[in-house]
């Protein structure tokens, strides 16, 4: 349950990262959403954890939550150096 909400999230977040791309609409509330979602997601595993009385769920949470906030990191990294490259070209041009 929780690999299949955490691929939800990974494959969700980075289709409409290209969606905005393509539309030329900014990536920042996404990146600040998808910063919050490994918190929440490990918060929900944890109570789901909780409910099964399974300490692999939690674990397993824990290392979901992990991968989850590193593809949020590299979704802002790509949207800063995307808005670096455009301010340069801008920059140039002018």
């Amino acid at each position: 349950m929780l690999i299949l909400l955490a691929i939800l999230i990974f494959a969700g977040g980075w289709f409409v990262f290209v969606r905005n791309k393509s539309k030329g609409k900014s990536n920042w509330i996404l990146c600040l959403i998808m910063l919050l979602s490994p918190v929440l997601f490990h918060i929900i595993g944890l109570t789901y954890a909780s409910y099964l009385h399974d300490q692999g769920q939690a674990f397993g949470s824990a290392y979901l939550a992990l991968l989850l906030l590193f593809n949020s990191l590299v979704m802002l990294a790509v949207t800063i150096l995307k808005t670096k490259k455009k301010k340069s070209t801008t920059n140039v041009s002018n």
